[in-house]
């Protein structure tokens, strides 16, 4: 359910206006008293301050979402002075402005708070004044029953355990020897000696590239590390964690004896830490 109401008082010496404006429960209201004397009554999204929901459901696989907006209908700017009250399992990841140009709107955004589980949550938005030049609008207030779906776990995010992982691009129509491809990456700490880190290439394999030949002549270079590298199958590379890698450090191993067709992609490879299980993954094409 959500529900609005405004009052906007003016004074500086101009004829006494009064109007009574009743609506329904679910209705929303806003009234205007600007300094010259006019008042008007109108829906809220007409309303010389527009506020507006903009959704009633929150869930953690949403992300950031915008929750309600502001919208100043005046002809001139606004300044707004306002609190807003989330509940509980909500996040305010960005605020409302507090300087509104004419025709300009500000919206609010909000996320899961995780692990908090589902539930309503009352979201309020209180606007004590939004004052102008000739304009002063009193007492505005908001609220928006979030509907909240906050209980999954956050999943690992696409760099956990690695702060660089990168594959190069291949060319299109290459014969076995006529190229080498990179795969890179960076361990965060910490980082265990002799652990291994896996280079998935069960995507690319077969499908726009042929890595047969170079597995099979163990065309592997280490560019730059000081560990080892093999083949255990087709599909996968595996650097050994070298005495001398450490945290941050760019650690890149290049495969050359492949062949390639036409123009493909984007392929997936994946970074797999056998120390910790976190994993990462980098895109490259066939061009």
């Amino acid at each position: 359910m959500v529900t609005t109401t405004l009052r906007a008082l003016a004074a500086c010496c101009f004829a006494a206006a009064a109007f009574v404006f009743a609506a329904s429960t679910n209705a929303v209201r806003s009234v205007l008293a600007t300094r010259d004397g006019d008042v008007a009554v109108t829906g809220v999204s007409t309303a010389y301050l527009g506020v507006e929901t903009l959704t009633t459901s929150v869930t953690e696989e949403d992300g950031v979402v915008e929750l309600a907006r502001i919208t100043n209908n005046a002809s001139e700017p606004l300044t707004l002075d306002l609190d807003v009250f989330l509940g509980f399992g909500l996040v305010e990841e960005d605020p409302f402005d507090e300087q509104l140009a004419p025709s300009a709107s500000t919206t609010l955004s909000v996320s899961c708070e995780p692990e908090t589980g589902a539930g309503t949550t009352t979201v309020s938005i209180l606007i004590e004044e939004a004052v102008g030049t000739s304009t002063a609008i009193v007492d505005v207030s908001h609220s928006i029953d979030v509907q909240r779906d906050c209980s999954a776990s956050p999943g690992p995010g696409p760099m956990d355990g690695f702060s660089l992982v990168a594959a190069s691009d291949v060319s299109a129509n290459t014969s076995p020897s006529g190229q080498r491809q990179t795969f890179s990456f960076a361990l965060e700490a910490p980082i265990q000696a002799f652990s291994h880190v896996e280079i998935g290439l069960s995507d690319p394999q077969n499908s726009g590239v042929n890595y047969n030949q170079g597995f099979w002549q163990s065309d592997l270079v280490i560019e730059s590390g000081t560990g080892s590298v093999w083949y255990p199958d087709g599909a996968r590379l595996i650097y050994m964690i070298g005495g001398g890698d450490s945290a941050g450090d760019t650690i890149s191993v290049s495969i050359g004896s492949f062949e390639t067709g036409g123009p493909a992609g984007p392929f997936t490879v994946t970074f797999t830490r056998q120390d910790t299980g976190q994993q990462a993954s980098a895109t490259f094409d066939v061009v």
